[in-house]
């Protein structure tokens, strides 16, 4: 979202309420802007730009809400994993030995190392740690 104000436009006819609210906050602690300024509200990314033009009193907002990343989420979807091996590769990605993961999902041992080797295959990985490399964006 996108709004910019000057002396003919007032900010709560651009802004919604919360976002004005941030706004004048960061006007109040910064009285005298000749960049931008970036606050931070939850979710909610606010930057505050006072382009290079001839009208001084024009004041751009740029509003972005923050987009969480979900690796393992994306390399499953990416690399075509069953819901099996989504769930062997998040607890592979928290440092569990097959051990542990066959024994949080109730299946053998053997079955996780057949899960993560396939896994390793579809990400074009040799050991554990590329796979996580991979799935990171590392590698």
């Amino acid at each position: 979202m996108l709004a910019c104000s000057s002396p003919n436009v007032s900010q709560s006819d651009a802004l919604p309420p919360t976002i004005e609210r941030i706004v004048r906050n960061v006007m109040r602690q910064v009285r005298n802007v000749s960049d931008s300024v970036l606050a931070m509200d939850g979710d909610t990314v606010v930057r505050i730009i006072k382009p290079y033009v001839t009208d001084a009193g024009l004041t751009c907002v740029i509003i972005e809400k923050l987009r969480t990343r979900d690796p393992i989420g994306e390399a499953v979807q990416k690399h075509g994993m069953t819901h099996r091996q989504a769930d062997v590769l998040r607890l592979l990605m928290q440092g569990a030995p097959n051990i542990d993961i066959a024994s949080q999902l109730h299946i053998a041992q053997a079955t996780v190392e057949d899960h993560v080797r396939n896994i390793a295959a579809k990400t074009d990985a040799l050991n554990r740690s590329q796979v996580i490399s991979r799935v990171l964006g590392f590698i």
